[in-house]
């Protein structure tokens, strides 16, 4: 994967999907989350500026905002532990 590459997949993947799982972990009281996807959001962290990534994070952040509002706090909840395991880790 070329620089470009590794920028454009943190920006549109990586930092994105941590915005939105990182507000459902809070929001739904899920007590961990994947260290491997942790491991990415920090290499990714390395070649993002701050407020490039700020901004990312804050659009994954509002897309969980945006399901909540849609099903409700706790099929929104649901959801996330449900259609995305492999970002937690659930006891």
């Amino acid at each position: 994967m070329t620089a470009a590459e590794s920028k454009k997949f943190c920006l549109d993947t990586v930092l994105v999907n941590h915005g939105y799982w990182s507000r459902a972990q809070f929001q739904c009281d899920i007590p961990n989350y994947s260290q491997e996807v942790m491991a990415k959001v920090k290499s990714c962290l390395n070649i993002i500026s701050e407020s490039k990534a700020d901004e990312v994070l804050m659009k994954g952040m509002k897309k969980f905002d945006a399901l909540e509002k849609a099903v409700g706090h706790r099929d929104a909840c649901d959801f996330m532990q449900f259609q995305y395991p492999g970002a937690y880790l659930l006891k």
